[in-house]
């Protein structure tokens, strides 16, 4: 697998192996892929990793005894077989996602708007964070407080706050490990939408990415958020999709 795409996967996995650390969630390997678990039933519940045939059936199975969390995030090069036999244990792609890498010298910055106020790394802005990204982020599974007391923990976490007269419109978050970093809920409140805001927000954490010298940036896009990416410089190397073991 090329490194770009090795990188959008490592950074998801020290993300969620992270949270899962300081809030004290289930987290581990099984079957040779890793998984993080909140076994409340929020956020996060995920397998993350590609395995081979062998190693799919014993964690499909596993999964259906509710003994792993019942989503399961991979890197979607072309596998008939293992499509087929995922299926057949009744699991299948529910959300696709493009990966995507921008080099600092790529970055194309995104107009400012002064209308919007920026909070970086604010402890007092964290509950209003966290309530936008469950609105209009989250379905079904919620982000529990912990993650937000979780963010203050550890210096690799960057998360923004936008504000227009005093209404929160916009929030993001960066997190960085191993010189890469990754850029994650990028989300603007519904009647705030198109107003350029939530590229500016990124633009604003993929410059805090760059002063801290990382050698690259990533992201998973919704095929919504994908274009908005592109003209900030990032260049889309690889499809992830989200199975979900159907009835869980």
């Amino acid at each position: 697998m090329p490194e770009e795409r090795k990188d959008i996967i490592r950074n998801l996995k020290d993300f969620y192996s992270e949270v899962a650390k300081i809030c004290r969630y289930d987290s581990g390997r099984f079957g040779g892929l890793d998984y993080v678990w909140n076994k409340s039933g929020n956020w996060p519940g995920y397998m993350i990793g590609k395995p081979n045939l062998e190693q799919a059936g014993i964690v499909s199975d596993e999964i259906s005894r509710h003994g792993l969390p019942p989503f399961w995030i991979m890197d979607n090069e072309k596998d008939a077989e293992l499509i087929a036999l995922l299926d057949k244990k009744g699991i299948r792609a529910v959300r696709r996602w493009s990966g995507m890498v921008l080099n600092p010298e790529d970055y194309k910055p995104a107009a400012e708007t002064g209308k919007l106020k920026l909070n970086i790394n604010k402890a007092g802005d964290l509950p209003d964070w966290l309530s936008l990204v469950n609105t209009e982020l989250m379905s079904g599974t919620q982000i529990g407080d912990e993650v937000g007391d979780a963010f203050t923990q550890s210096n690799n976490f960057r998360w923004l706050t936008g504000y227009v007269a005093d209404v929160h419109v916009a929030s993001g978050l960066l997190y960085s490990s191993e010189n890469i970093a990754g850029i994650y809920m990028i989300v603007t409140k519904g009647e705030h939408r198109g107003k350029g805001f939530g590229s500016y927000l990124t633009s604003q954490l993929i410059d805090y990415a760059i002063e801290m010298g990382v050698d690259r940036i990533v992201l998973h896009a919704t095929p919504l958020g994908e274009g908005v990416y592109r003209k900030l410089g990032f260049k889309a190397v690889n499809d992830i999709s989200i199975f979900w073991k159907l009835g869980y």
